[in-house]
């Protein structure tokens, strides 16, 4: 096998691990696996794309962790947005939509 070929292959399993980490991320009993397995499968593309020498050279790499380092900071916390929960609010009146049909 080439070393082209191990690349690519590199890159199946990846994706395929990221799939599955997101189908076992829908339910609660099974989504710490599902994060494990789409945590490997960036590792695994990472990896692979650093030993892949077409794509990113090293001195390009350390100038884009360098300013991500920078701006990061200085930029400072991300602030989370809330959003309005109407869910309830909605369940009431579909139910009292059906019970006035009733009669």
């Amino acid at each position: 096998m080439s070393s082209d070929d191990l690349i690519g292959l590199g890159y199946v399993v990846a994706a395929v691990l990221f799939i599955l980490g997101l189908k076992g991320l829908g339910k609660p009993r099974t989504a710490v696996r599902g994060n494990q397995l789409g945590a490997t499968g960036m590792l695994i593309a990472v990896l692979v794309t650093l030993a892949d020498r077409e794509i990113v050279s090293y001195w390009q790499l350390a100038v884009g962790v360098t300013i991500g380092a920078v701006h990061a900071p200085a930029r400072g916390p991300v602030q989370r947005f809330r959003r309005p929960r109407l869910g309830a609010r909605r369940s009431r009146v579909v139910l009292r939509g059906r019970r006035s049909r009733r009669g």
